[in-house]
């Protein structure tokens, strides 16, 4: 009796979330997707029972449902595990890395860190890190939201030296950007990573630094200074 009502509960609740899901109101759609990760946590079984919805929410016409799904993504790979994700979601993940919307970028690159920890670092370098390093040469306002997924690599505890040395060699390789709000966002990111890389990053940054700090933008050379101060 315990195991029927249950999976009549479930199949109950199941009804609810997929009418939630496929609800015209764009904000019970995100609050659905907010509670994702607590859903993936407690309800596995119904976070099975919804990939195609969830699918369809990696292109919601709503910017904030993409946003909060990259968000919710290292927490899907921690509590429904790596093939759930990668055999669903990892196309539809990737492509938010080139999002229309500058938040959405930036939340595909900030998701990075915790991509590390419950993908592991191996699986990054192999599998996104790929598209990170195309972005590298696309577009001023790609390559800007790129940084910020340089940085969350470099931030995060127990990455692969591999890894680690390819993602700064990128942001010392973005310091020389024609863009000055290029160069200013890598001399903020080399000020917030430096005492998280291995010793031998550190003169590679200290010395961009320097060059940053006389560079002809009056903008770039004073974050570059601010760096500086951090890192001293």
């Amino acid at each position: 009796a315990t195991r029927a009502l249950s999976a009549e509960c479930t199949a109950s609740m199941s009804e609810a979330v997929v009418r939630m899901m496929e609800d015209e109101e764009a904000m019970v759609r995100l609050k659905l997707i907010e509670a994702l990760p607590l859903i993936s946590e407690t309800v596995p079984t119904l976070c099975t029972l919804l990939v195609d919805n969830l699918k369809r929410a990696f292109a919601d016409p709503f910017w904030r449902i993409r946003k909060e799904l990259l968000k919710a993504s290292p927490l899907l790979i921690k509590n429904m595990g790596l093939e759930y994700f990668s055999g669903n979601f990892l196309a539809e993940y990737l492509s938010l890395f080139k999002d229309a919307v500058d938040e959405v970028r930036v939340s595909a690159g900030e998701s990075l860190g915790g991509m590390c920890l419950y993908a592991g670092g191996d699986f990054v370098q192999e599998h996104i890190f790929p598209t990170v390093k195309e972005l590298a040469g696309e577009e001023y306002s790609l390559r800007i939201a790129n940084l910020c997924g340089l940085r969350s690599i470099l931030e995060t505890d127990d990455v692969p030296d591999r890894l680690s040395a390819d993602a700064l060699a990128l942001l010392l390789a973005a310091g020389g950007d024609e863009v000055p709000n290029v160069r200013i966002r890598v001399a903020q990111a080399l000020g917030q990573v430096i005492t998280r890389v291995a010793d031998g990053g550190r003169p590679k940054i200290r010395a961009l630094l320097g060059e940053l700090q006389v560079d002809k933008d009056t903008d770039v050379s004073f974050y570059a200074a601010e760096s500086v101060r951090l890192c001293t």
